[in-house]
């Protein structure tokens, strides 16, 4: 766990738990370049919440803190320290609790839009910074 992650309420881990997780289950994504996208894709994800009216932001923030606390209860470890494989079991298990589908459903969105979004101006981004240190 990064000094980042410790700083990130336990509905901002729970949050970044689900896009991950969802991130990880898709087959045509390339983990290998992106993994110092991670914090911006959560980034994302976090601040479209964020953009919600009140009446839709409060339930949602309510609602991942106590899964948040039922991924400690279920795995002894705060969601932002689980590892990939431990996500993805964690979020099967949630799949059982009553609304855990809308918000998956909501979070997966906003991962997909972060991707044709957020990423390509990461990966921009980095290229520039090759470039310039292949001239130094």
């Amino acid at each position: 766990m990064t000094d980042e992650t410790r700083k990130l309420a336990i509905w901002e881990q729970m949050v970044g738990a689900i896009a991950f997780a969802n991130l990880d289950g898709l087959e045509c994504y390339d983990r290998s370049q992106t993994e110092s996208w991670r914090p911006a894709l959560r980034g994302y994800v976090l601040a479209a919440l964020e953009t919600l009216p009140w009446q839709f932001r409060k339930p949602l923030k309510l609602y991942s803190t106590v899964l948040g606390i039922a991924s400690i209860v279920l795995t002894g470890r705060r969601p932002a320290s689980l590892s990939p494989s431990e996500r993805m079991r964690l979020v099967r298990k949630l799949r059982l609790v009553p609304a855990f589908g809308t918000l998956e459903k909501l979070v997966r969105a906003m991962v997909m839009l972060s991707l044709f979004d957020v990423a390509p101006r990461l990966h921009a981004q980095a290229e520039r910074q090759e470039v310039k240190t292949s001239e130094v």
